[in-house]
């Protein structure tokens, strides 16, 4: 379970990055993003362990805020910003979780499998949506002079509200055992799909 949190801590971590390449950063960032991660990884372990115990199907979901305070720290954004970067970030956290997720079950193996040919798979495949994210989506962001976020609050909160709502889903919805594992996670990807689509 460690390994599973400090695992999806980075994921998020990744797509954050990504959204917010074109903001402005804060003075001393590198000194900022440094503390922000080991603050972010630790914290994020923590409650998950802890939400294990008391709210199992928020275990994940407790990496948003902490990330969201993390991101504040770092770049100079209004609220709005900041929270538009850091939704369209999980979506593509979560888009790529799903679609790696999805490929290794075809291939009849568990996502985390320790053998290198799926490790080296999914890690191709999460290149491969960050890299399509930014070129149709978070490259737009670069002639946005602010307040970006305040303009597109609506599909921000919307978004938020049903990523809320499929991790939860995902919850009892991992096994590959399933009859409807592909077709949930096809719903998944479709979903973080036109989740992006509406921020972008």
């Amino acid at each position: 379970n460690i390994f599973g949190y400090l695992f999806h801590a980075l994921q998020i971590f990744a797509a954050e990055v990504l959204c917010g390449i074109y903001l402005k950063r804060r003075n001393h960032f590198w000194l900022r993003a440094v503390c922000a991660f080991v603050l972010f990884l630790s914290l994020s372990v923590a409650f998950g362990l802890l939400f294990e115990k008391i709210f199992i199907y928020f275990r994940y979901l407790i990496s948003f805020p902490i990330s969201f305070l993390c991101f504040a720290f770092c770049y100079e954004g209004s609220f709005w910003d900041d929270l538009f970067c850091c939704t369209a970030a999980i979506a593509i956290q979560n888009l790529a979780y799903s679609v790696s997720i999805m490929t290794v079950g075809i291939l009849g193996a568990e996502s985390l499998t320790m053998n290198f040919r799926y490790v080296a798979l999914e890690c191709v495949i999460y290149v491969s949506v960050h890299v399509l994210c930014f070129f149709l989506g978070v490259r737009k962001l670069k002639n946005e002079s602010g307040d970006f976020g305040k303009e597109r609050f609506v599909m921000t909160l919307t978004s938020l509200i049903f990523t809320v709502i499929v991790y939860i889903l995902q919850h009892d919805r991992q096994e590959l055992g399933t009859e409807d594992f592909l077709q949930w996670r096809l719903m998944f990807i479709a979903y973080d799909a036109v989740t992006l689509v509406m921020l972008f």
